[in-house]
């Protein structure tokens, strides 16, 4: 238990004794100073109630870890519990708060009456995705005096805490995207292709499970698949049979570089208008998240296999996609990925296939990274695909190293 001295009362109880003292000496005396050593004492007495409260307040939290899907709302519960023959004195509850999770209210003030319990309803909002901590973060209350201020360090605050994951959605990736053409570049250069970026943009975006495409004018008609099209009512192009046998890597950073980003400006930018200012760091990782999902999404609807990398809790964890069940299963296992802005261990994955085309995913563009990709890979076959590029960022120039 941590006692401090508050001592906002301590002034009312000098003035009060003074005025008993008075009271004595020019009216009765018997009375004043029977008045006036109940005040100086009433801090004692205070201090004292006070000191068994503490040992006599129980409080406990009915919360669990679990998994919840973006806007989710759920909720946990708050029990104080007054053991006491008195009522306690107003306990302020301190919530663990986070951005990902956030609750309606982050401060509780209860009062529990004698020998009785006090149930509080924590509502929470699954407002991003990515881990999040829940629970309790403080127990306090003041003497009845408001003298002194009593913190409970004995509660476990650590079992007081859950540890929830918020499934991030997926996003819509445009083929027109300036680096996903140069993906379908790569790739294409990769296997030794003779096509050009134009013809590797027509055969890319077909329908999961049609290995076809929509017509597209100049396609040759030799390669309209007659059969799908008439069963779709519209002309479909067959895929290339090459591109069931090409593989990507996609990397998720684990970082995200706080430092050449001005908070107050992005959040005068029309995505980021509606967030607070503590919500905009979640806010380009969520962005981050859902790209490389949304990347893999439209690299697996076009017959390409893909290795995800992801940073689990201590090194990077791969994962083999190359369906909407595998694609899934990585979504659901990305509500406990988040990004720091430190690097703890290797940024970098190892024992991936350095043949293959790797897309480096990453919420703040920075050109250093390409110099240490190239100790790994041919350069020539990284693509960088950040949230936020220079052109985004205030000052358009390099982080200083």
């Amino acid at each position: 238990m941590k006692i401090r001295f508050k001592g906002k009362g301590i002034i009312g109880i000098i003035l009060a004794s003074g005025l008993a003292w008075i009271f004595a000496l020019f009216l009765s005396g018997r009375v004043g100073y029977l008045m006036a050593f109940t005040i100086i004492l009433a801090p004692v007495v205070s201090f004292i109630l006070s000191y068994i409260f503490a040992k006599s307040i129980e409080v406990t939290v009915d919360i669990e870890d679990g998994i919840l899907s973006k806007r989710d709302r759920t909720s946990y519960s708050i029990t104080v519990r007054n053991s006491a023959l008195l009522p306690t004195p107003p306990i302020l509850i301190t919530l663990y708060d986070s951005p990902v999770v956030r609750s309606k209210e982050k401060k509780y003030l209860v009062s529990v009456m004698p020998k009785h319990d006090t149930v509080i309803e924590v509502d929470l909002y699954a407002r991003f995705c990515g881990p999040a901590m829940v629970g309790l973060s403080k127990v306090e209350f003041t003497d009845f005096l408001g003298i002194f201020e009593f913190e409970l360090t004995d509660l476990k605050y650590e079992e007081l805490k859950a540890n929830l994951g918020v499934i991030p959605e997926v996003n819509d990736i445009s083929l027109n995207d300036e680096n996903i053409m140069k993906i379908i570049s790569a790739s294409r250069h990769s296997d030794e292709s003779d096509e050009t970026v134009e013809a590797e943009i027509n055969t890319f975006s077909g329908f999961p499970g049609y290995n076809s495409r929509d017509y597209i004018p100049g396609d040759p008609l030799k390669r309209i698949n007659w059969k799908q099209s008439a069963k779709r009512g519209k002309l479909l192009v067959r895929l290339d049979d090459e591109m069931s046998s090409s593989t990507i890597n996609i990397v998720l950073d684990s970082v995200i570089d706080t430092k050449p980003l001005d908070l107050k400006e992005l959040r005068m930018r029309p995505e980021y208008e509606f967030y607070e200012e503590d919500e905009i760091i979640p806010a380009i990782v969520q962005e981050t998240i859902e790209n490389a999902l949304g990347i893999m999404r439209l690299l697996v609807n076009n017959n390409y296999t893909v290795t995800f990398f992801a940073k689990g809790s201590a090194d990077y964890v791969n994962y083999h996609v190359d369906d909407e069940a595998s694609l899934e299963y990585v979504r659901i296992e990305l509500a406990t990925v988040g990004m720091k802005d430190n690097s703890e261990g290797s940024r970098f994955p190892g024992g991936y296939d350095a043949q293959n085309v790797s897309v480096f995913v990453t919420p703040v563009e920075d050109p250093y990274t390409y110099d240490i990709f190239g100790l790994f890979t041919d350069i020539s076959k990284v693509i960088m695909y950040p949230t936020l590029s220079f052109d985004n960022i205030k000052g358009g120039a390099p982080n200083e190293k």
